[in-house]
């Protein structure tokens, strides 16, 4: 795996997600830990246990994923990089890149952005500040599913506490709603605030991310894993898209990032499907 030598946003706008991602959700995790938890199971039972387990589990996999898709770089090595010879077929899938001035292979596209040719371009993240592509569509996709399952997780927990173990101090929120945001926050202490804040970031950031899962997913099954339009080229089915994007190990890639799972192309080489589905390499 090839590192992107600045790996940091630059701009403001993913540097905010960025730090949002790696401080507050951090920080968030520790509240529900340390307050939320306790309130529920009884500090060294087995479901206390259980929860702080897979809390870490869904926390390390936000983060490493995270990081993983930001510091992996997946631009195109035109250094090393070889067109097919003149005059071939395969040649002429390969594009001239105004920008770069060289010849960039199929599934390729330029990002204003990143400033250079991404491989097998998806899309550019405004989270990690750099494009999803051929080698971090993986981190970014599981990435994004581990903050669904930790989000949703974490709302279910932040439920419990605040309507039904602490229902009588909540509830008058729900009586006379623009009421209670003018006249009634002078009611609650502290933490009482803090809990309401952090169950409406839990639940913004519940929707964002099933709403980013269900953009990025539907790639695997119903159309081709990259942005490149001017030519088709499809794979046999959700299990190539698969494999395609998790690697040849994908029925345990997604488990956690530090897994091996050799992709089974390498970026430059892809099999263009036509009709009547007949594969050939280009």
């Amino acid at each position: 795996m090839k590192l992107r030598r600045n790996p940091f946003p630059q701009k403001t706008s993913s540097l905010f997600l960025f730090l949002t991602l790696t401080v507050i959700v951090p920080l968030g995790w520790i509240y529900d830990i340390c307050i939320v938890l306790p309130a529920i199971h009884e500090p060294g039972g087995l479901p206390h246990t259980f929860t702080c387990l897979l809390a870490i589990f869904l926390l390390l996999n936000i983060e490493c994923n995270f990081l993983a898709s930001m510091m992996t770089d997946t631009s195109v090595d035109f250094e090393s990089a070889v067109p097919p010879p003149d005059g071939t077929e395969e040649r002429l899938e390969w594009k001239h890149c105004d920008i770069c001035d060289k010849l960039a292979p199929p599934k390729s596209r330029h990002c204003k952005y990143c400033g250079v040719c991404i491989l097998k371009r998806h899309h550019h993240c405004g989270f990690t500040g750099y494009c999803v592509g051929h080698q971090n569509q993986r981190y970014f996709l599981c990435f994004v599913l581990y903050t669904v399952i930790g989000s949703v997780h974490s709302l279910i927990y932040n439920a419990i506490y605040m309507w039904g173990l602490n229902g009588s101090v909540y509830s008058k929120i729900y009586f006379n709603f623009w009421q209670s945001i003018i006249m009634t926050w002078f009611d609650f202490t502290f933490w009482e605030i803090l809990q309401v804040v952090v169950f409406g970031l839990n639940f913004l950031l519940v929707t964002i991310s099933i709403a980013i899962l269900c953009m990025n997913a539907s790639t695997l099954w119903c159309s081709d894993v990259c942005c490149h339009k001017e030519v088709e080229f499809k794979y046999h089915g959700v299990a190539n898209n698969l494999k395609s994007v998790f690697g040849l190990r994908m029925h345990v890639a997604w488990l956690f990032p530090f897994i091996n799972s050799p992709l089974p192309e390498d970026g430059y080489n892809w099999e263009k499907v036509a009709h009547g589905d007949s594969r050939k390499k280009i």
